[in-house]
């Protein structure tokens, strides 16, 4: 499954439809190139595959409005991510390994 490490991002909020009604876009970066970006689209509306240039390897992915919480969720607190992409239907936004109940942990020892 090809893959892509990133481990910076930037934001771009459109104040109007940008192409095909793009309302923001996430720019994912590792420290020397874009990675590739992530399309969030108007709710309701058909989305684009995801896409992987043979030249650059730079990945898209589409989502809907309703997963941009989400997913800015998983940009703030789970490192190291990257994007994938297998065909324009399975692609995405991954996490490493993570073990069961770390978080749980962390509060444990706190307390």
């Amino acid at each position: 499954m090809p893959t892509r490490a990133f481990d910076t991002y930037s934001l771009q909020v459109n104040a109007g439809a940008v192409g095909d009604e793009i309302r923001v876009i996430v720019f994912c970066r590792s420290p020397k190139d874009l990675i590739g970006w992530i399309n969030f689209y108007d709710e309701g509306r058909s989305l684009p595959g995801a896409s992987r240039d043979s030249t650059t390897k730079r990945i898209s992915l589409s989502f809907s409005m309703s997963q941009f919480g989400p997913t800015m969720d998983i940009l703030r607190k789970e490192k190291p991510l990257t994007l994938f992409y297998i065909s324009p239907t399975v692609a995405g936004l991954a996490t490493s390994i993570e073990l069961v109940g770390e978080e749980d942990h962390k509060t444990d020892q706190a307390t």
